[in-house]
């Protein structure tokens, strides 16, 4: 006879040795981020020592996001600093000052000398730092994106005077079917400049109309198909429906099994039928549990295309993948799984 508790050791064991193994690599890994911050740290010093600053700063910052602490990023915003990229210090140095303010006071203390200078620091640097003003006349087309030296600027940062390093500035005005429009300033310390109020569009009194290009043309009698990402979104929609038609039929199969484990397995021993129903309970239990996972996720995965796709100016059923659940059991285990056609 065999003991129904044995049936699930297996499981157990197996669920302990994942929990070590993931303990185990978890703590070399920190230990290895820690070396390695170490030395970036010490070679980021060397080289802010000797004024190569192009060298020190960036080691420097990628040992505080390895290892962050207080003291690193008082170093980072030190050789920012030296290295005249002013509005980048002084976003460290405050990133520092707030820091501080999360420590216990025994550990403030320790930071007292480094957080006056940082005070002083950002007083200092504040009056030094270029301010850059991007505006958007009124009347702007829709679909404008504004871009600095390349990078996105939020709408928010419209006409908001921002602190900026030293340097040369490419402000880049982009409306889709036009050509790009720029400004390029070149802002030294103290100085404080405002660009794009000069900033002109063709067809200014028609504005661009968003998503006009997805519009069907008459011609072909308005039919059209589902947009791509919608026809992803019935896809992945319907896995998701499958998955939980699987789970839910291995489940009703895991329950079935429930009346011969509890005739086969008195007092927790099992007979050879019983062993072998526990065995394909477990099967299409994990099989069941997988399913309902599968079938969230797909839900919730078609469910946001759905939402966030560009809707069809008029939709038609979306034709094409189809999915079947496939699920085979007996007292021996289970099988599950999709069929699908194109």
């Amino acid at each position: 006879m065999l003991q129904g508790s044995r049936a699930w050791a297996p499981l157990g064991r197996a669920v302990g040795w994942i929990l070590l193994a993931s303990a185990a690599l978890v703590r070399p890994a920190m230990a290895q981020d820690s070396s390695r911050a170490e030395a970036l740290f010490n070679e980021g010093l060397k080289n802010m020592q000797a004024a190569r600053y192009d060298q020190a700063c960036p080691a420097l910052a990628e040992s505080y996001k390895l290892d962050p602490l207080p003291g690193v990023l008082f170093t980072v915003a030190e050789c920012e600093a030296a290295w005249g990229r002013i509005a980048t210090a002084l976003g460290h140095y405050d990133e520092f000052l707030r820091v501080l303010t999360t420590l216990a006071p025994a550990q403030q203390k320790k930071h007292q000398e480094r957080r006056q200078i940082a005070l002083e620091k950002v007083a200092a640097l504040a009056r030094l730092a270029p301010q850059l003003t991007i505006v958007v006349p009124a009347g702007a087309p829709a679909g404008l994106a504004v871009k600095r030296n390349g990078t996105p600027i939020d709408t928010l940062s419209y006409g908001v005077a921002t602190p900026v390093d030293p340097g040369t500035y490419v402000v880049t005005f982009e409306v889709p079917g036009q050509p790009a429009i720029e400004r390029r300033v070149l802002l030294s310390k103290g100085q404080t400049v405002t660009v794009g109020g000069d900033v002109k569009w063709a067809g200014k009194d028609t504005p661009a109309t968003v998503g006009s290009a997805a519009l069907p043309d008459k011609a072909d009698g308005g039919a059209s198909t589902a947009a791509p990402d919608r026809t992803l979104a019935w896809v992945v929609g319907g896995i998701g429906v499958a998955g939980l038609a699987v789970g839910a039929v291995t489940g009703i199969l895991t329950m079935s099994k429930k009346s011969t484990i509890d005739s086969e397995c008195p007092d927790r021993q099992c007979t050879p039928d019983g062993r072998s129903a526990v065995d394909s309970a477990q099967t299409t239990g994990l099989i069941s549990t997988i399913g309902f996972g599968v079938g969230i996720v797909g839900l919730a995965g078609g469910a946001i295309l759905y939402l966030t796709a560009k809707p069809p100016a008029q939709s038609t059923p979306a034709k094409g993948a189809s999915w079947t659940p496939v699920i085979t059991g007996g007292n021996h285990g289970g099988m599950a799984g999709l069929q699908g056609t194109f």
